[in-house]
């Protein structure tokens, strides 16, 4: 016995079916790291947006920022590293605070996630970002070796800063 699908149906399903697929880049990070992920020092690191939004909390409205890091040793790794010495988030002259320093270790060929959550009050800078006036500049410092990455959050995209 086969099922019957009226034009209407179809089309529906159809509409549903082309919101969900564009949904769904939202849900994902947005990219724009090497599939082969940066060398800093002696690690890979693979960079991602895992989200970022403004909080509208009556008495603290903030935003938010939320990388995600995947670092991977090639040939060490390292004990109880705070998220303080290895990440930093600006835009401009604003330097977002990390909302939670929390540590890390990192085996030898094993990968290391990590979500350090950052936060601002200054809604300006905020808005500077989101609406692409200005990018935010999110550092990483692995084996003594910075490394600065611009996001870009209008456009989703994630690029290592050149000189």
């Amino acid at each position: 016995m086969g099922y019957e699908v009226s034009r209407r149906s179809f089309l529906k399903g159809a509409a549903a079916l082309a919101v969900a697929t564009a949904a769904s880049g939202l849900l994902t990070a947005c990219g724009g790291g090497k599939e082969d992920g940066y060398t800093i020092g002696e690690y890979t690191v693979y960079l991602s947006l895992q989200s970022y939004g403004w909080m509208n909390e009556k008495k603290n409205p903030y935003g938010f920022v939320i990388p995600e890091v995947n670092i991977k040793g090639k040939k060490s790794g390292f004990n109880n590293k705070s998220y303080k010495e290895m990440f930093a988030l600006k835009v401009g002259d604003v330097e977002f605070k990390l909302d939670e320093n929390k540590h890390v270790t990192l085996i030898q060929g094993k990968r290391a996630d990590c979500l350090p959550k950052f936060t601002t009050t200054d809604e300006t800078a905020y808005n500077a970002a989101i609406s692409g006036e200005k990018t935010l500049e999110f550092s990483i410092t692995l084996s003594g070796q910075t490394q600065t990455f611009v996001v870009d959050l209008k456009n989703k995209k994630i690029n290592l800063k050149t000189a």
